[in-house]
């Protein structure tokens, strides 16, 4: 049977329903409020991100990256960010090799003659990516290069944009100076001035690079000598990698071929290989930075988050206040509701938690995932060189001393985590799996007697001792004498009353001008990149000996 409503039965409905339609509205308000709160520098973060990305070389998240960023823009219909972020989605395309999808992506950008600078940029990439691409037989790539380069100098000129009419004149001269050497090279001293006006000295030595390799194609070595020396100290000291590698080369062949002096040459050759090996080094650091910037980012978003619910939570009290003005009379089912409030926002906390704690796995899973890339990365290296190394034969020992070098830092990677964010690295577990390393390589076994002390190196440093001991090791099998292969090597590690002392004996007698040798050299300049302190050599039993800080 149906049971009789009571009047005050009757009034709590209505209250609730009364109320169930001021929560609706008052929902409905927060969502706005939420629209109108959204954080306004997300693109910015994205769009950061992915050039910190594609500066490391880290393609994959770069894109990410620029497709968050274009989706934002898109959604918030800003059009000019929208523009901006694709003309940058293109570039990375054309450096990965993506060239027809890079011209697909800038002709979809027809209203980017909208804005005159990111038109330029675009028409400029256009004809980047013309010159490097095989296009089909019935596209003619290099007459789209001039149309395009042309387009974008008039209108570059015309809307008043230097530094964009300087890149694009560079571009065009070294175009033209294939078919008109003098038109080319007017080119590109424009463009060098333009640049010199502007005081940007790091694409002024690009132009003038460009420059000097006219005037050597030209055979005119008194310019060509010139502007050598007005370039070669501008690279000095700036890590300008890619500049300085280009200008040492460029500097060897003028040593070769117009003074006929090998012995320079093969300095500025020698002074190309260690900038190449610096280039990586940075490299390297430019792809921990990054990543360490993926976590600042995650971090900074979250504290954007934190706020953004802080202002919900702000205009939450303001509607409760409201809401419980308006609903006085209808105080006990006030009570009730927020109960149940309270409730979901205790299991929205601990679903909140359990997003966090996936997220942070995640995490670690993405950095160790990228340390096995790297350590991968560094394998196809090593398998370039040994199929470098079979074609040369003069230049075996070089070869195999490199190898190692890019194996030692290859170890290392197997002993980083992302528990301790690649911070410690015990040190007699990295030099074990060097001794293990070359027991796998050398002829013969090999007889190590390792002492190590307990003591953890910070990841970016511990590299250093590890090519220390690949150099001491690489002496030992290079120098000591046949009677003596099997003679064995003592490495220790032992703890003094204020530091470390670092030994190393291979028992076998060395060459007492060893020292002043390239190998030696190189083992005390890595000495003092770990602040190495009474670095002894002794010939006689070849032992090596320095004190360090942990």
């Amino acid at each position: 049977m149906f049971q009789p409503v009571s009047a005050c039965g009757v009034i709590l409905l209505r209250a609730q329903h009364t109320f169930a339609v001021l929560l609706l509205l008052l929902l409905c308000f927060a969502d706005h409020t939420h629209a109108q709160n959204a954080t306004p520098d997300q693109y910015t973060l994205h769009y950061n991100s992915a050039h910190t990305y594609s500066d490391a070389s880290l393609y994959g998240p770069a894109l990410d990256e620029l497709t968050a960023a274009i989706d934002y823009a898109n959604v918030h219909a800003q059009e000019e960010r929208f523009i901006e972020a694709n003309i940058a989605l293109a570039e990375l395309l054309r450096k990965t090799g993506d060239y027809e999808k890079a011209i697909h992506q800038l002709d979809t950008l027809k209203r980017a003659a909208l804005y005159p600078s990111l038109q330029v940029r675009r028409l400029g990439r256009i004809a980047a990516i013309y010159s490097e691409w095989k296009a089909p037989e019935e596209i003619n790539s290099n007459d789209s290069v001039f149309l395009y380069l042309d387009s974008a100098l008039n209108l570059s000129a015309i809307r008043h944009l230097p530094a964009e009419e300087a890149s694009l004149y560079n571009e065009l001269g070294y175009r033209t100076y294939a078919t008109d050497p003098e038109k080319g090279l007017q080119h590109l001293l424009h463009s060098a001035a333009i640049f010199t006006s502007l005081r940007d000295t790091h694409n002024y030595v690009g132009a003038m690079t460009n420059v000097l390799r006219c005037h050597m194609a030209q055979q005119d070595s008194a310019r060509a000598g010139s502007v050598l020396r007005e370039l070669l100290p501008l690279v000095h000291n700036r890590n300008w990698y890619s500049a300085e590698i280009e200008l040492y080369r460029l500097a060897a062949t003028f040593e070769m071929i117009f003074r006929r002096d090998s012995a320079a040459a093969q300095t500025w050759s020698s002074k190309v290989d260690r900038s190449t090996i610096a280039h990586l080094e940075a490299s390297h650091s430019a792809q921990v930075n990054a990543y360490r910037t993926l976590y600042e980012t995650r971090k900074l978003q979250g504290e954007l988050e934190a706020q953004q619910e802080a202002l919900e939570r702000e205009a939450q009290r303001t509607r409760e206040l409201i809401f419980f003005t308006l609903l006085l009379a209808l105080f006990a089912v006030v009570v009730i509701v927020l109960l149940l409030r309270e409730r979901t926002l205790r299991q929205r906390l601990k679903t909140t938690n359990a997003d966090l704690e996936l997220s942070t796995e995640k995490y670690k899973l993405l950095m160790i995932e990228s340390n096995h890339r790297i350590k991968n990365n560094l394998q196809m290296v090593i398998s370039m060189l040994h199929y470098s190394e079979s074609e040369s034969q003069d230049s075996g020992n070089a070869f195999q001393r490199l190898t190692q070098k890019i194996r030692t830092i290859s170890t290392l990677h197997q002993h980083l985590s992302a528990d301790i964010h690649n911070e410690l690295v015990p040190l007699d577990v990295y030099f074990a799996a060097i001794a293990e390393l070359y027991n796998d390589i050398a002829p013969g076994p090999q007889n190590f007697r390792c002492s190590i002390a307990p003591v953890q190196i910070r990841s970016e440093r511990i590299v250093y001792f590890g090519l220390i001991l690949n150099e001491m090791l690489a002496n030992t099998f290079e120098h000591r004498a046949a009677e003596n292969k099997n003679s064995s090597i003592e490495i220790s590690v032992t703890a003094t009353d204020e530091d470390y002392c670092f030994t190393y004996i291979d028992h076998s007698a060395h060459n007492s001008s060893e020292h002043k040798g390239t190998g030696s050299r190189l083992i005390a300049q890595l000495i003092d990149r770990v602040g190495g302190t009474d670095f002894i050599f002794n010939p006689a039993n070849g032992q090596y000996q320095f004190h360090f800080h942990a």
